[in-house]
């Protein structure tokens, strides 16, 4: 069985694998940009994403922690595929734990943090990080 990646928008194929956090969710892998990501996304809705009980771990550093290789790569991988990326303005849509908010302090013009959580911003500006729960237009 083969979808679409989401990045790269080639090939995907199904890993086998389920995801930690919602085993009933499948988990592909990109044949082109070997990024590992959900292949069905009927779960995401602003209600479930807006509680404070939405799964996240009660210890968001060490989950921070956890993710330290993976929010790595991902910088890694915008330096190489945005021509200056170091001077440009990064929105991290659905930051969660603020694992790659925390590795992108210095690495971009700005960075700021949305996540529908107000507890999850009220945690990341505690930390000094720009975190949002709302959009609007300024």
């Amino acid at each position: 069985m083969t979808n679409i990646c989401h990045f790269c928008q080639q090939s995907m194929n199904l890993t086998g694998e389920f995801c930690r956090d919602k085993p009933d969710l499948l988990i592909g892998k990109c044949v082109e940009c070997n990024l590992i990501q959900a292949i069905d996304f009927s779960h995401v809705n602003e209600k479930f994403y807006s509680q404070d009980s939405n799964a996240l771990p009660l210890n968001m550093e060490a989950e921070r922690q956890r993710q330290l290789s993976w929010n790595h790569k991902r910088i890694a991988r915008m330096n190489k595929l945005i021509p200056n990326v170091a001077n440009k303005k990064v929105l991290d849509f659905g930051c969660g734990t603020g694992g790659f908010l925390q590795q992108g302090q210095g690495q971009f013009a700005d960075i700021i943090g949305f996540d529908l959580s107000e507890k999850v911003c009220v945690s990341h500006t505690s930390q000094g990080w720009k975190c949002v729960n709302t959009l609007m237009k300024v």
